[in-house]
């Protein structure tokens, strides 16, 4: 439980910036001249093309950016459903002969999205 929080700090990271910040935070990161993306790619001899301004590319970030911001919210809707499932109904389903991945996929899952 201790460490649950401090993960799920993380990984709510984009759901509280707003989509202008966290674009620009990802266009600095990019940058082709002072982007750390830049310097760690010149380090590993990797050429950097300009990801924001090359039209095939740039459709590209703009998905990545897109995915990345909304996964946190499907991280709130599935840890919620996750969180209201009763202990009694794990307990069941491992007395059944369920196993952890049994209970996740068959059970859990199927609780949720009833």
């Amino acid at each position: 439980m201790r460490r649950q929080v401090p993960m799920s700090l993380i990984i709510l990271i984009p759901y509280t910036i707003s989509f202008i910040s966290s674009s620009m935070i990802w266009h600095t990161l990019f940058d082709p001249m002072y982007g750390p993306f830049y310097y760690l790619f010149k380090l590993l001899h990797i050429p950097m093309l300009n990801m924001t301004t090359i039209p095939g590319l740039s459709i590209w970030t703009i998905i990545i950016l897109g995915i990345w911001s909304s996964t946190s919210f499907a991280y709130l809707v599935i840890i919620g459903g996750l969180k209201s499932i009763s202990k009694e109904l794990k307990e069941v389903s491992q007395v059944d002969g369920a196993s952890i991945s049994q209970y996740h996929s068959g059970v859990a899952l199927s609780y949720i999205f009833k």
